[in-house]
Order: structure tokens, then C-alpha cells, then sequence
């Protein structure tokens, strides 16, 4: 499961780096939750020889 806290802070950088905009909170923490699974998910195969 993925901590609220880092999905928060990672939406949070793409928010700023898409230049602030407004009403797109969901789909800034929708893209956070996919890149930090997708990260998790490239870990567990990097673990498995």
C-alpha cells in the first residue's frame, strides 16, 4: 500500500512543474500514484534474478 504522504509530495511536484494549474488535483495525484507504483513494480522485478 502506498503512503498518502509520498503520493502527496510527488503530486505535489508535478503540480508545480506543470506551472501551478488550477481545478487538476486528481489528475495530479492520479499520475503520482501511477509513477510511484510503477517505481515499486520496477523494484520487485529488479529483485527477482
Amino acid at each position: 500500500m502506498m503512503r498518502r504522504g509520498k503520493v502527496r509530495t510527488r503530486a505535489y511536484e508535478l503540480w508545480e512543474q506543470a506551472g501551478r494549474p488550477s481545478n487538476r488535483e486528481l489528475d495530479f495525484w492520479l499520475e503520482a500514484e501511477r509513477q510511484i507504483e510503477d517505481e515499486r513494480e520496477e523494484r520487485k522485478g529488479s529483485g527477482a534474478s
